[in-house]
């Protein structure tokens, strides 16, 4: 009898025992979740509504190259427009817990619209989603900085969805005579996209012929028309559900579950990172490869198509190596970078090599939304075109 008392006590003990470590590691877990929450700024009760005409929500170049997807472009002569709906209100996505939003100018890009009425033009910005300003509102995007912090007459060109040679049309169609400066803002996906850009007719005409143009500035209304009858087709197929799910799958990589902390969504990302992070990229990189080095020669030609027409008429021609938050959290360079690198270095082109510069930052992550987002945060961009602006005051000097 004894024997079995003693056995039901070391039973409860160790039962008893096992409980309160349990317990501890819940709350430590938990303790390690409302740190890391603090560290990235997250907040629970950021405005989360995206009950929103449809009308204002982005259209991307890239749609427009899908002939298969929206059939009534196909009867436009592969028109693709590169712009989007001018003076709208537009929203563009949510990573940083609310809807980005800004106002198109008369060609559908993200400026003050009197930037058009100058006589001459300082700098124009071309590049992707990035040059746009995703995800942060209109007054905090580069070009929004830039013109905070100078008296430059800024355009900019930047527009979401687009790889190299979309840049390289933007600016024939749209860069306006009188400029000084033409900044390329490159992420480091823009080499690997350029095959599908390569797949539309139209855009491989600005690659070959130095003179093409589809006129585009003349034909705004047809393109606010074009993104009108997408946006009405869009809300004709979705019902009220179908449509907002469908508007995070495209907008929203904001985490929209304000539970998430309960599921330890932080901690469980921060480990993931931390331990396979980099072997993840590493591999992804590696599958990439192939397709970066069939495109690398044209995007060799598209860069230096625009460096010699820079030259040639006198404009200053810089250059912006941006690199994914990726590249951060696992702690790598990849040989595409490198190769980008060394090709610019060997054609002198004016370099500011923003990754080697975030690198050298005691907090990288701190400039993405949750220190876990695609894009920059308000601080990312600011930094950003802190750089380009002292790079270029150097460079006059």
């Amino acid at each position: 009898m004894k024997i079995i008392n003693n056995i039901q006590n070391l039973l409860k003990n160790f039962f008893l025992n096992s409980f309160i470590v349990l317990i501890s590691l819940i709350l430590s877990f938990y303790a390690l979740e409302i740190y890391l929450l603090y560290k990235s700024g997250y907040s629970l009760f950021k405005d989360l509504n995206y009950q929103t005409p449809l009308e204002e929500w982005q259209s991307y170049p890239s749609s427009y190259i899908r002939t298969d997807t929206l059939k009534y472009i196909s009867n436009q002569n592969n028109f693709v427009p590169l712009s989007g709906l001018s003076k709208q209100k537009i929203i563009v996505c949510n990573e940083g817990g609310f809807w980005s939003r800004y106002t198109s100018d008369r060609y559908g890009f993200n400026n003050p619209d009197n930037v058009w009425d100058k006589t001459f033009t300082d700098v124009v910005i071309v590049g992707d989603s990035f040059t746009e300003g995703a995800c942060v509102n209109e007054y905090d995007t580069i070009s929004s900085n830039l013109r905070k912090i100078s008296d430059l007459n800024i355009i900019n060109l930047g527009r979401g969805g687009t790889a190299s040679l979309s840049h390289l049309a933007l600016l024939s169609e749209y860069a306006p005579k009188n400029i000084k400066s033409i900044v390329w803002i490159y992420y480091e996906n823009d080499v690997i996209d350029l095959d599908f850009e390569l797949s539309s007719l139209t855009l491989k005409k600005y690659l070959n012929d130095e003179k093409f143009t589809q006129n585009l500035k003349y034909k705004q209304n047809f393109i606010d028309n074009l993104h009108l009858n997408d946006h009405k087709s869009l809300i004709k197929k979705l019902s009220k559900k179908d449509r907002n799910d469908e508007i995070l799958r495209i907008y929203g990589t904001f985490n929209t579950d304000r539970y998430s902390y309960l599921k330890l969504y932080t901690l469980r990302n921060f480990i993931k990172e931390r331990f396979f992070e980099k072997e993840k990229n590493i591999k992804k990189e590696k599958k990439y490869r192939l397709k970066f080095n069939q495109n690398f020669k044209t995007f060799k030609k598209i860069i230096n198509i625009v460096n010699d027409n820079s030259l040639k008429n006198n404009i200053d021609f810089y250059f912006v190596y941006l690199s994914s938050r990726a590249k951060y959290a696992a702690g790598y360079d990849g040989k595409n970078y490198e190769d980008v690198i060394n090709f610019t270095k060997d054609s002198n082109i004016k370099l500011i090599d923003m990754h080697d510069i975030f690198k050298k930052h005691p907090d990288p992550l701190s400039m993405f939304p949750f220190r876990r987002q695609l894009h920059y945060n308000e601080k990312g961009y600011k930094f950003v075109a802190e750089n380009i602006y002292d790079f270029i005051l150097k460079n006059k000097n």
